[in-house]
């Protein structure tokens, strides 16, 4: 919590917020998908939501006013956790990691510890790891809808209730919304990872239609669960390697699709249905086993690492770890 006086004070991590304002930021934050607006506009929109202020009505001179929006965009500045300061340039890269992680946060001109490079060009963007579902559950036309359990630790470790095949449909359904932006496929996402019962088709569909009319700040908090989870595993987790694919998808598993399911079962990890609804976390963990067993098999056969790597687009990186 930053406390500015005893009459303004605000947030400073996600898990601070209720539930009530942390619907309110993800509204506005949505927004910016049909209407895209500068970032210091939304971070003004979030500091007035979060400090709950509100502009007086009494009259200000020119000189005042000023003094006045100035104050405002300094108070705003000082909410850092929706946001997160994106680099390019090489230079970036060659700082030492503990500097990079606090450039992720504060501007280079709010660092005078050290000497920076003069290229950096910071992109302001939206932050949005959770180390939690911020929204376990929600009640709506007198039903409540249980989100998936979803913990992510210091150590990296996950913890979900996510099944194999909820998993498979939730990226499916992520990503035909990010090819076509049809608000409907939100929807489709939003029943598939907050259903009245287990995770079946009938329920899907239930809760496609009892959900149709739900606020857009709860159908946006699926998207960017979804987000938040793929990041991570692809990004942070052990299982990146999984993703790190070449120009090819020859060899490797591709994450999230039924077909993932079927050639699992073929390859004898159980049948099509047991594979389906086992946890998220046993189905990353058959995958990489699978793609170890592969690997180590085209090596008993006299393949070189350079020749896995060339025929089946499997990058050094990923055979190194293997």
């Amino acid at each position: 919590m930053i406390r500015v006086n005893d009459k303004i004070s605000f947030h400073s991590e996600w898990s601070e917020l209720t539930t009530t304002e942390f619907l309110k930021v993800i509204e506005i934050i949505a927004t910016m998908y049909s209407s895209p607006e500068d970032m210091a506009i939304v971070k003004l929109k979030i500091f007035g939501v979060l400090a709950n202020y509100k502009r007086s009505k009494k009259r200000y001179t020119t000189q005042q006013q000023d003094e006045i929006n100035n104050n405002i965009a300094f108070l705003a500045d000082q909410i850092r956790f929706p946001f997160k300061y994106f680099y390019k340039e090489p230079s970036y890269f060659e700082i030492d990691n503990d500097l990079r992680f606090k450039l992720r946060k504060y501007h280079p001109s709010e660092i005078y510890s050290h000497k920076l490079p003069s290229d950096l060009n910071p992109q302001l963007q939206l932050d949005l790891f959770w180390r939690s579902n911020p929204l376990p559950y929600f009640r709506f036309n007198g039903k409540v809808f249980t989100g998936p359990l979803i913990e992510i630790t210091k150590q990296g470790i996950l913890n979900t209730s996510i099944t194999a095949r909820q998993y498979a449909t939730m990226v499916e359904v992520y990503n035909a919304f990010l090819q076509s932006k049809d608000v409907a496929f939100l929807y489709m996402l939003l029943a598939t990872l907050y259903t009245a019962g287990d995770f079946t088709n009938s329920n899907i569909t239930s809760a496609e239609t009892d959900l149709k009319n739900v606020h857009i700040s709860i159908v946006f908090t699926a998207f960017y669960l979804t987000q938040n989870l793929l990041e991570f595993l692809t990004e942070v987790s052990p299982y990146k390697i999984l993703f790190n694919k070449g120009e090819g998808d020859v060899g490797k598993l591709s994450l999230g699709t039924e077909s993932t399911i079927y050639n699992l079962a073929k390859a004898g990890y159980g049948t099509e249905e047991q594979i389906a609804k086992t946890t998220l976390i046993n189905f990353l963990n058959m995958q990489v086993d699978h793609l170890q067993s592969f690997i180590a098999n085209c090596r008993s056969n006299k393949m070189s690492d350079t020749d896995i790597s060339t025929q089946y687009k499997i990058p050094f990186s990923v055979l190194e770890k293997l």
